[in-house]
């Protein structure tokens, strides 16, 4: 093989341009120059097309275009087409830093029988700001088999030659390719030749431009993983036992997860509790479902029956709407732990400062909640001071519907859903993963929303003649 092998850039696009131009903007500034660009088009219409057609990168580009099935399809047509030892996949709404490829293909040349390098990513938002930094883990077959973690394809460099017959996409799927392959590969080389880095090889874009971050978009992807991971099983283990053992632990990671994307992407939705009551007709709740359920109160008390009926969406009265205030807490009740390494000021309202220590608890406050009618909601109302604090729910020893804030210029109010009949009710005030966080609580009150008020008789009798109320 010589010194500057040629390296295959594959890449999936339909009806992208804006974002297209971004992803190939980063393919041209690369460093390493021996490149092949292969496209795989679905047929667009805004130009894509004539737009690849008219670049002059100085390294060959080849495009197909053509309509397909989607993504897997997609992605399957183009890495047929790669001759190269080395292929890399892209995607149109993801950026390659300029040493992405030389930094990968400098380590598969010093390993040698490397598999797959890969590295960090970038998730970022329309201006191009970090928004959160994702360092994959060390490859483990079991964690991505149960959906865990995953190597970003984004960020691989695959030996083609080593991986051979079964460097190839699975074109049936809907979606998901990427975790079918994990699955072929993985359980055919050892982990060692899986090579992990820290460094960052490209940035993506976090929006619902990518279907990764489209809430709806994960119950077909978790459909699709089932289908591979049965089908996956059947193929590798005899054993009916064993078989029924790899699938139910993996079946509930592929539902674990799904729940936990839609729960961060758009919060608590029937489709959350679809994955969450397949998860849990599975067996008893592993650590990972129990610690999921109790993200939220209501998911936690439904999940005692899950199949009860879903519990009706019940959200938080708005500013403008009438609530009646069942009772204003008593701010001075509230308490700090002796070694909680938090202050706590009292004036108008209480100042809370956290500790030095990240998730450290800063401050409590009982809430005795009375035996009344209505949907219940705990008003508070805050102002961030500094850093990013949290507040939550505490149910015995267990923490509910925890949010962390940024600073804010004014006032705000956050709502707890209250049930009755579930023990003893706490306000915690913590540091999120930064300590030193500081926020100032003005009141904190039990509220239903208020009754219309009934016309009177006269109002009743103009309306029963047809007049205006």
């Amino acid at each position: 093989m010589t010194a500057s092998p040629r390296v295959a850039l594959v890449l999936s696009t339909f009806n992208a341009l804006p974002h297209l131009r971004l992803a190939i903007e980063g393919i041209m500034r690369q460093s390493y120059r021996e490149l092949r660009l292969i496209v795989q088009d679905g047929g667009s219409t805004d130009g894509t097309v004539e737009y690849l057609r008219g670049l002059d990168c100085g390294f060959p580009i080849d495009v197909d275009s053509r309509r397909d099935s989607g993504v897997a399809q997609a992605y399957a047509r183009a890495i047929a087409r790669a001759t190269e030892p080395y292929v890399m996949t892209v995607a149109a709404d993801e950026v390659l830093a300029p040493d992405a490829v030389q930094v990968l293909l400098d380590r598969h040349l010093e390993i040698g029988d490397a598999v797959v390098v890969y590295g960090s990513m970038d998730i970022v938002d329309r201006d191009r700001a970090v928004i959160q930094h994702f360092q994959p883990q060390a490859f483990d077959f079991r964690q991505i088999m149960e959906c865990v973690t995953v190597p970003p394809m984004s960020t691989c460099m695959f030996n083609r030659a080593a991986i051979g017959v079964d460097f190839r996409f699975d074109e049936t799927l809907t979606t998901c390719p990427d975790y079918e392959f994990w699955l072929r590969i993985g359980g055919r080389f050892d982990a060692g030749r899986f090579v992990v880095m820290t460094n960052t090889i490209a940035e993506a874009l976090g929006d619902r431009t990518s279907m990764s971050f489209r809430p709806e978009a994960h119950v077909q992807f978790a459909k699709d993983k089932s289908f591979a991971l049965r089908r996956f099983l059947a193929a590798r283990i005899e054993d009916s036992a064993a078989r029924l053992g790899a699938e139910t632990r993996a079946l509930r990671g592929i539902h674990c997860w799904a729940a936990e994307m839609m729960l961060s992407l758009g919060g608590v939705t029937p489709a959350v509790y679809d994955m969450l009551r397949a998860a849990l007709l599975l067996g008893p709740p592993d650590a990972r479902l129990a610690a999921l359920l109790s993200r939220s109160l209501e998911l936690e008390i439904w999940s005692r029956d899950p199949l009860q009926p879903y519990p009706e969406p019940a959200s938080p009265p708005t500013i403008r709407e009438p609530t009646r205030t069942i009772v204003a807490f008593d701010l001075g009740s509230g308490y700090v732990g002796a070694d909680w390494g938090s202050t706590v000021r009292v004036s108008d309202g209480v100042e809370i400062a956290g500790g030095p220590s990240p998730w450290s608890y800063a401050w409590q406050l009982p809430l005795d909640v009375p035996d009344t009618e209505g949907v219940l909601w705990l008003r508070v109302g805050y102002r961030v001071l500094a850093g990013s604090p949290a507040m939550s729910l505490m149910i015995g020893q267990s923490i509910y519907d925890e949010t962390v804030f940024a600073p804010a210029a004014t006032p705000d109010l956050l709502h707890f859903r209250i049930f009755r009949g579930i023990g003893d009710i706490t306000l915690l005030v913590r540091n999120s993963s930064e300590p030193g966080g500081a926020v100032l609580i003005e009141r904190v009150e039990l509220v239903t929303r208020a009754e219309a008020p009934k016309p009177g008789f006269f109002g009743r009798l103009f309306r029963a003649a047809g007049s205006p109320a």
